[in-house]
């Protein structure tokens, strides 16, 4: 009965640390995505060839 009681506490701190890594990669790939988002932004706002702003160039 006490072996038992080890593989399900095993196995259940096994699943919430998998459960705390998705959540923590999750944050990760949310906080990238958001950047990508603003690279994308700033870079439309640029000459891609000068990067002097839009206005600037004309």
């Amino acid at each position: 009965m006490d072996q038992d009681f080890r593989k399900k506490t095993f196995r259940g701190a096994k699943i919430e640390d998998m459960i705390l890594e998705l959540e923590n990669l999750s944050a990760l790939c949310e906080e990238k995505s958001q950047q990508s988002e603003q690279t994308k932004t700033d870079a439309s706002e640029t000459c891609s060839f000068c990067q002097r702003s839009k206005e600037e160039v004309g």
